[in-house]
């Protein structure tokens, strides 16, 4: 496969990822207002609760129309998945509170904290969690 197909595909894969990031961040930015405007909780501890239900919808479509990785998933998969979710959601949530601290309302903060990370989450998704090289 030449170079130009090659990027080409990774671009259409990032472009799924993305998509499904949108509808994840927007899923999640929703969640956490509900729980935190109408079950006062606050914002962070709303931000955990959503967590596995999110990241769960989020594996399934990365795994079967970002990455079009084909068979039944691999307990490590999920493992791994989880692992990269895990760390990327503290990091976007320190960033969450920093933005907060600087006067940015968390409803915003938590939806472009997840967009700052989402370059990084993408490559190591494909290549950690999905085991995928390049060239796949």
């Amino acid at each position: 496969m030449n170079t130009d197909t090659l990027l080409g595909k990774r671009a259409g894969e990032f472009v799924r990822f993305a998509v499904v990031g949108c509808v994840s961040a927007l899923l999640n930015t929703v969640i956490i207002v509900a729980l935190t405007e109408f079950l006062r909780i606050n914002y962070l501890i709303s931000y955990a609760l959503c967590f596995i239900g999110v990241t769960l919808v989020g594996f399934a479509a990365n795994r079967s129309w970002s990455f079009k990785v084909d068979g039944q998933s691999e307990r490590r998969e999920v493992q791994r998945y989880y692992l990269v979710t895990t760390i990327s959601t503290v990091i976007a949530m320190g960033i969450s509170r920093a933005m907060v601290g600087f006067g940015v309302p968390y409803q915003i903060a938590v939806f472009l904290s997840a967009a700052l990370v989402a370059p990084a989450n993408f490559l190591t998704h494909r290549s950690f969690s999905f085991g995928l090289k390049f060239s796949d």
